[in-house]
């Protein structure tokens, strides 16, 4: 149910629409010019004031969005730190839950996606179905699950031992629509998907763009190639939009801090690294190793599995996604983009 009244978010956003409402004002009054003896003053012209006062109240506006945005986010975290309490210290794997198939008939490594994961919060009361939809959204195939069922769910193989609803949806590319805005790390039990308290390790964000590829150079800087320009993960973020659209994004880290990475990531351009941002050991184009931005929604370093990389090298990766599929490797999951 949706609740009525003012938040705190609310009022702090109210407060500073006033304020900036007030310089706005000042600033855009226009002057009266001196005028010569005998003219008669005419009623100052306000089209510029207007403008100024419609400019205020958008960035207010957006303002107390992406404040909703990071307090959405560091729930998602909160919500997974309890869960790891009575899990040694695991965030959820659908997988583990639901081994005697009363919710999914499936295999169990299939189950370890980002639907499963959120409504898995959900059924344990942590979040709503409204608060893992973001107040920045605009892509119009993803809303709130309205018709969430905390008991009996319908669509579970046997509803009355499910173990949550598998009714909700992340998959936004599906005719009927997706349910969540926001991608998460990759669930993997041997990877950064528990508790570490690390403020570096990124739990939850915005979701990104499609990146095609990284390419790390030789002066230790990292060039990202975008497959789609035009997403709507770019220039969500109102105060940090760019004449050429990049990433900015609220991310909730393993520590449950809450911070935004600004303009990190552009089509054909470098990635500007920020305090807190996570860094991964790669073989630049000489040949040397380094540490390069690790760039959190494309996957860097191949399976261990497939290609013979490190468990180290596997484990340190950072990649966030909204994931529609799952499996047993990396290799197996998949990211949807828009």
């Amino acid at each position: 149910m949706q609740r009525l009244g003012f938040t705190l978010i609310d009022t702090l956003a109210l407060a500073a629409l006033a304020a900036t409402l007030g310089a706005v004002w000042t600033a855009t009054a226009p002057q009266p010019a001196p005028q010569p003896e005998g003219m008669v003053e005419r009623p100052l012209a306000v089209p510029q004031r207007q403008q100024g006062l419609m400019t205020a109240m958008l960035a207010a506006r957006q303002s107390g969005r992406t404040l909703k945005d990071a307090d959405q986010l560091r729930l998602l975290v909160q919500s997974a730190d309890l869960f790891a309490i009575d899990n040694n210290d695991m965030f959820p794997m659908p997988s583990r839950l639901d081994r005697n198939n009363f919710t999914i008939d499936a295999l169990p490594e299939s189950k370890d996606t980002t639907g499963n994961i959120y409504s898995i919060f959900i059924q344990y009361g942590y979040v709503t179905a409204a608060l893992i939809m973001s107040p920045l959204e605009r892509n119009p195939a993803i809303k709130p699950y309205n018709d969430y069922e905390l008991s009996e769910p319908t669509a579970a193989t046997d509803p009355k031992r499910a173990m949550w609803d598998p009714g909700l949806s992340a998959d936004f590319t599906d005719a009927d629509g997706g349910h969540t805005s926001y991608a998460h790390h990759v669930p993997e039990p041997s990877s950064r998907w528990k508790v570490s308290f690390r403020s570096t390790d990124i739990t939850f964000a915005n979701r990104g763009p499609e990146i095609e590829r990284t390419e790390p150079l030789e002066d230790g800087t990292t060039v990202t190639r975008f497959a789609d320009g035009g997403s709507n993960a770019l220039n969500l973020i109102f105060r940090h939009q760019t004449v050429k659209p990049s990433w900015s994004g609220n991310t909730a880290r393993n520590d449950a801090s809450v911070l935004i990475m600004e303009k990190r990531y552009a089509d054909n351009a470098r990635v500007l690294s920020g305090p807190g941002d996570p860094m991964l050991p790669r073989t630049g184009p000489d040949g040397e190793e380094r540490f390069y931005d690790d760039v959190l929604f494309v996957n860097e370093v191949p399976d261990r599995q497939a290609e013979g990389s490190s468990f180290a090298a596997v484990a340190r990766n950072q990649w966030l996604g909204i994931f529609i599929e799952s499996g047993a490797t990396r290799d197996s999951f998949k990211a949807i983009y828009d």
